[in-house]
């Protein structure tokens, strides 16, 4: 464990930890029992991380300049965040805590690069159902693109096709996918998550099934998003 400065941490912070042990309270189950499928050997993953943040008490806001989880074999994803209207505990004026209710994005950015946790998901799929990678491929980003070119209600499914499109070009090349949020107006983590969420459920035909979470206005959440070559 590194840390820039002890006595600033309520203020500001920059901390490493290196090598850190990913214990199965670490994990959520269902994932650590696919990973497991995978092939990975989850009471072995360790873990790298990154933190380097800015917090102002006045103001009731936190700036996540730089969030990064690496795990050897797995993948890298990094999140950078401004987030305001964070409570300040009043006894010490510096206290924040994050209320996902209340809090509101102003922006945030989450950069996912795979190692090789997609190659194996394709692979473990594609066993399961008796296919090749690129015959599952194709059908589930066939799904895609016939929902990508749906007409229905298109006008509120704006950011979530957004999404759904770079998701569908990630899965064709799972090198590196993007997504930027930069609200118009006020929104808060419970409702951006909401709004974001895809749940995607792989039937025996290799079909995915996509639910869409709350409905919300067009382009509430100013989201960007694209599937990158990893060496950008």
């Amino acid at each position: 464990v590194r840390v820039a400065d002890y006595s600033q941490l309520h203020q500001a912070g920059e901390i490493e930890l290196v090598g850190l042990h990913l214990t199965p309270g670490l994990i959520y189950g269902t994932f650590r029992h696919d990973l497991e499928g995978m092939g990975y050997k989850t009471k072995d993953m360790l873990a790298n991380v990154v933190i380097n943040y800015k917090a102002d008490a006045q103001e009731g806001s936190l700036h996540v300049d730089r969030l990064n989880v690496t795990i050897p074999d797995v993948a890298e994803g990094e999140l950078s965040m401004l987030l305001s209207g964070l409570p300040v505990d009043e006894a010490s004026g510096l206290g924040m805590s994050l209320d996902t209710a209340n809090n509101v994005v102003q922006s945030l950015k989450l950069t996912l690069d795979d190692d090789l946790l997609m190659q194996r998901f394709f692979v473990q799929e594609a066993e399961r159902m008796g296919l090749s990678v690129e015959e599952f491929k194709t059908q589930i980003t066939s799904d895609m693109d016939m929902l990508l070119g749906s007409q229905i209600d298109q006008d509120w499914q704006k950011d979530r096709l957004a999404l759904l499109s770079a998701v569908r070009n990630f899965v064709v090349k799972p090198e590196r996918l993007v997504v930027e949020i930069n609200p118009p107006g006020e929104i808060s983590l419970a409702d951006m998550w909401d709004n974001l969420l895809i749940q995607m459920t792989f039937t025996d035909r290799a079909s995915a099934e996509i639910v869409y979470g709350k409905k919300m206005q067009a382009g509430e959440l100013g989201l960007t998003a694209r599937a990158e070559s990893g060496d950008k």
